[in-house]
């Protein structure tokens, strides 16, 4: 039987759930392909989609979508300090302050409705996004080649008017927005949102979000 163990690459977030939440708001008809990690994005993405929408969880690492899993299931079974997380199995990491009242009672009821909403895949991002056409892509800080290959991809496989969240890489931290669109060879079909990248930016310190929508 799996149980989780302090070897995960993420065992929590820090990214602000509320920024990615916020600025993204998946809602009706939503086909969301979300880099998994710990699984908090993705999960606090499902508890904003409607009856037919789907969040598709994905991790080149299998031991992170062994733990999304295990999490489902934890929330299925109503075991809500589970879910948030054992001392043992969820590294110290500087999770932001807000990470704790996001996932409010209120916010777990949501989520549970939604389970079946929900899948996990041990998949490539080049793998799983060509199985679009996606509505929102949460990105989370993946490394995105200078060449654009990547961003491409997001470009073909996201539909008309969808929206790509991108917490940031390393590189981008001391640039401004147009900077970033410029460099890394983002596809002009991939435009700023200024009032979205605003809102992701508001919610968080650490990172530098930014907020595309495909024309």
């Amino acid at each position: 039987m799996y149980y989780p163990t302090t070897h995960l690459a993420y065992a929590a977030t820090d990214e602000s759930l509320e920024s990615i939440f916020q600025s993204l708001h998946p809602q009706n008809n939503a086909r969301v392909l979300s880099i998994c990690g710990s699984a908090d994005q993705p999960f606090a993405l499902l508890s904003d989609v409607a009856e037919d929408g789907l969040i598709f969880a994905i991790d080149r690492n299998s031991e992170q979508i062994k733990y999304g899993v295990w999490r489902k299931v934890r929330l299925a079974e109503g075991d809500l300090r589970a879910f948030l997380g054992l001392p043992a199995v969820r590294k110290e990491v500087p999770q932001p302050k807000n990470f704790h009242s996001f996932f409010t009672p209120k916010t777990f009821e949501k989520i549970r409705k939604r389970l079946d909403n929900i899948q996990f895949h041990n998949l490539s991002f080049e793998a799983a996004v060509t199985k679009g056409p996606w509505s929102h892509l949460y990105l989370s800080n993946i490394t995105m080649d200078s060449e654009g290959h990547y961003w491409q991809l997001v470009a073909d496989n996201l539909q008309p008017g969808g929206f790509v969240y991108h917490a940031c890489v390393s590189s981008w931290r001391d640039q401004s927005i147009k900077q970033r669109t410029q460099v890394n060879n983002i596809p002009p079909v991939l435009v700023i949102d200024q009032k979205r990248t605003a809102i992701a930016q508001k919610y968080t310190n650490y990172y530098n979000p930014i907020v595309l929508q495909k024309i």
